[in-house]
């Protein structure tokens, strides 16, 4: 087992040098009980993170990327990379007694992927993943390829891919309708393949979402107790929709508790 009992830095210049956290316990447990990379958050309750005049032009703290694989994974802390996070495990979600019920993970420049389930360990948080491009030149993406809640629902469950809002706070994406019709300013792909089951708010944003069910069955079911959101990018006006996402659509599932 390998545990983090403490804030995780990968140190000055960490981005410029692709200062990367690699953590392998295939046979054991892998936890993290305290910050890695710089925090975003501004407030937990309400959730907020920070202004992103506060956060732009940072190369220091953040891994490089962070790459998890274990046979259980306790993420019960934020996570902030600069780039790829990929976890290789089944995930819980928790948290450490001071750092509240929202877990953070933002990937800046960027992509977040879960091949294996995600649960919460006592179903009162909220996981929110985010993989941001912070000026348009890289495509963020996010990939759940397992079930989420599965064996103990999360309380609210988002995962978001676009461009950076540099007028709002970290990791805050402009979803306007003017904006989601310019594909250069509304960008990313999300990938859904297990199902998602939450008590609370469910809310899911990219330019494009796929529901790609895993094999064996022939929709992914999105089961949540609270507001349901799908945020996609729209043609502008005079262009037909996206046929692409018609069909990825007609793959879902919709369960309101």
């Amino acid at each position: 087992n390998i545990s983090f009992n403490g804030t995780v830095s990968a140190g000055a210049g960490s981005k410029g040098a692709e200062r990367s956290l690699i953590v392998e316990a295939a046979n054991g447990t892998v936890t993290f009980n305290d910050q890695v990379g710089g925090s975003l958050v501004a407030s937990r309750d309400p959730f907020e993170t920070r202004s992103w005049s506060s956060y732009a032009g940072n190369q220091d703290t953040n891994p490089w990327a962070v790459d998890v694989t274990a046979s259980r994974i306790n993420l019960y802390a934020d996570v902030t990379t600069f780039e790829t996070q990929t976890y290789n495990g089944p995930a819980w979600v928790g948290n450490n007694g001071s750092n509240g019920n929202t877990r953070l993970l933002v990937s800046l420049d960027p992509a977040i992927t879960f091949t294996d389930t995600i649960d919460d360990v006592d179903g009162s948080h909220t996981l929110i993943a985010k993989a941001i491009s912070a000026d348009g030149s890289q495509e963020p993406s996010y990939d759940f390829q397992g079930d989420i809640g599965s064996q103990r629902a999360l309380a609210g469950f988002f995962a978001e891919a676009g461009r950076q809002d540099v007028s709002a706070n970290v990791a805050d994406i402009d979803i306007s309708d003017l904006t989601r019709e310019n594909p250069d300013l509304f960008t990313g792909t999300g990938t859904i393949s297990g199902n998602i089951i939450t008590t609370g708010d469910l809310g899911l944003i990219a330019r494009d979402i796929v529901f790609d069910p895993v094999e064996g069955r022939d929709l992914v079911t999105l089961d949540h107790g609270g507001l349901l959101t799908i945020t996609t990018g729209l043609p502008a006006p005079g262009q037909p929709v996206s046929d692409a996402q018609i069909e990825s659509f007609n793959k879902l599932n919709r369960i309101e508790r």
